[in-house]
């Protein structure tokens, strides 16, 4: 590892962490241990004792989240993008995406033109305020294949009418032949007329030959007024999967008859940017093949109103 302008920055691979010695605390740069300022409240990332300690507290996710809302108005096209064709691939109708898109894309504009736009700690802090505090996240994974990993997250949320809390526990262990681990998942949610519960447990051992989990769901609800239970549910789950390695597998030789090329059938279409921004039209823009070359046709209405003619 080598020191550079404060801080620590990996230099290789494996051979040398498998030496290191000591502990390395890291925000994004890897930067000595110990060295307190604003940027500790960002995710830290210790190396000690061959294994990756990550943690995170509610400043650190008050800081993560500004730096991802940065992110975001810097690259709004490509956020409204991804929203976009999660919806698409939820069944939202086609004609209702262009203005979805154009609304999303507008709205963090607006809000940034306007000083709204969550993109500091301090509006983080305001927006997110008693509602979610992160009590705990910490994650443990071995840098050596075949050792032990964890996880810890605790957060607490709610408002005047309710408050809940959620624990996640897990640990694993592994080595060059089984991998084997268990989880556990709580959530509880109280207000002034009564509380609920659930509780997800299990746990999995896995070979290369087979394959076993077992999982516990607890649900419950009660009236604490009235002590009435309104509902209390219990369910469990087993699965074993194990290999036949006497089974033969035939694969096919693909041909044209057997087989089609995907990409003939991927939507291409061209995208129109005017002044940074994308445009969206009513009918797509596309490519043409004339004699002289491929051409982009673009509809003509939705151009001119972006260059601020007028059309009737």
């Amino acid at each position: 590892m080598g020191e550079e302008g404060g801080r620590l920055k990996l230099l290789s691979a494996p051979n040398i962490l498998k030496e290191a010695t000591g502990s390395v605390q890291a925000v994004f740069l890897f930067r000595p241990c110990g060295h307190k300022t604003r940027q500790d409240y960002c995710p830290s990332l210790c190396l000690s004792d061959h294994k990756v300690v990550f943690e995170l507290d509610q400043d650190g996710l008050v800081e993560v989240a500004a730096a991802e809302m940065r992110k975001i108005a810097i690259e709004k096209d490509r956020f409204a993008t991804l929203l976009t064709d999660y919806l698409t691939a939820s069944g939202v109708k086609s004609e209702d995406i262009t203005k979805i898109k154009s609304d999303i894309i507008d709205g963090i504009e607006k809000s940034v033109k306007d000083g709204s736009y969550p993109d500091t700690p301090e509006k983080i802090r305001t927006l997110l305020g008693d509602k979610v505090t992160l009590e705990e996240c910490k994650i443990e994974t071995s840098l050596l294949p075949g050792g032990q990993g964890s996880a810890a997250v605790t957060v607490n949320f709610g408002d005047k009418d309710f408050k809940g809390t959620a624990f996640f526990n897990s640990k694993s262990a592994s080595s060059k032949t089984e991998l084997s681990g268990n989880y556990s998942l709580k959530l509880n949610v109280s207000a002034d007329e009564g509380n609920g519960e659930i509780i997800v447990t299990g746990d999995l051992y896995q070979t290369g030959l087979e394959a076993k989990s077992n999982c516990d769901i607890k649900v419950s609800v009660k009236d604490t007024e009235e002590n009435i239970n309104y509902l209390d549910f219990a369910m469990k789950g087993k699965s074993e999967v194990r290999t036949d390695q006497e089974v033969q597998i035939d694969v096919p030789v693909l041909t044209e008859f057997n087989s089609a090329e995907f990409e003939k059938f991927i939507k291409n279409t061209p995208k129109v940017v005017l002044d940074g921004k994308t445009l969206t039209f009513d009918t797509d823009p596309m490519v043409v093949n004339l004699e002289s070359g491929k051409r982009v046709m673009v509809p003509l209405r939705n151009l001119a109103e972006a260059l601020g003619c007028e059309v009737n």
